[in-house]
């Protein structure tokens, strides 16, 4: 009775044990089938690699000055003139600084000839002395190249031996030297002194020089 006992609670035991597998500790059924396909084809499987995710960072913001400007250069770059290009056909535009044009339309003997034509028109006109228009009065730049004396070096008798005391009261009637010296030569100057301008009979009035138009002839 007891064997009896014994062997119902074997085979109880052996019931609830799990099986165990037939290739082994730690091989399961897939790498089971993996070794048997990897020893028909002779081909070792290829390990698979795990990339880390790569970090994607925020986008570069967008500068509101430089959009602003890239803006305005192209709107510029669309509305400038364009460069007018040159019609060389323009029959108003001379062609005389083209050197292929003007070798195409004459040669160093064309030149030559219109030369030579040119210097036949050329007329040179000299100079003519300017014809008095009516009576201008006394010239006193002419009277100043003709005498030839100093001022103050008494040429003329004056017999009036007032006047050099109202010389300088009479001059300043007189806008200018060579206002006072024209009204002198036109009143009977220098030979006479009517107008009491020239107190010491050089012949020139006030304080006229006739030295400043001696000098510009010389120059």
């Amino acid at each position: 009775m007891r064997s009896i006992v014994l062997s119902v609670s074997v085979l109880a035991l052996m019931a609830c044990t799990p099986p165990v597998p037939e290739s082994g500790v730690g091989f399961d059924t897939l790498g089971r089938s993996e070794r048997e396909q990897q020893l028909q084809t002779g081909i070792a499987p290829q390990p698979t690699t795990v990339l880390p995710p790569v970090a994607v960072g925020p986008l570069d913001p967008v500068d509101p000055a430089a959009q602003i400007a890239a803006e305005a250069t192209e709107a510029l770059a669309e509305t400038a003139p364009q460069s007018p290009v040159l019609n060389r056909n323009n029959p108003e535009i001379s062609q005389e600084q083209d050197f292929e044009v003007v070798a195409a339309e004459r040669d160093i003997e064309a030149d030559a000839a219109r030369i030579a034509a040119a210097r036949q028109q050329f007329q040179l006109v000299r100079p003519k002395e300017l014809e008095p228009v009516g009576d201008t009065g006394p010239n006193i730049i002419q009277y100043a190249l003709s005498a030839s004396h100093p001022v103050g070096q008494k040429l003329y008798r004056r017999g009036n031996p007032f006047a050099a005391a109202r010389l300088e009261a009479k001059c300043t009637g007189y806008r200018t030297a060579d206002v006072a010296q024209e009204q002198f030569l036109a009143a009977g100057g220098p030979s006479r002194d009517r107008l009491g301008l020239d107190p010491d009979g050089d012949g020139y009035a006030c304080d006229w020089d006739p030295a400043t138009f001696r000098d510009l002839v010389r120059n």
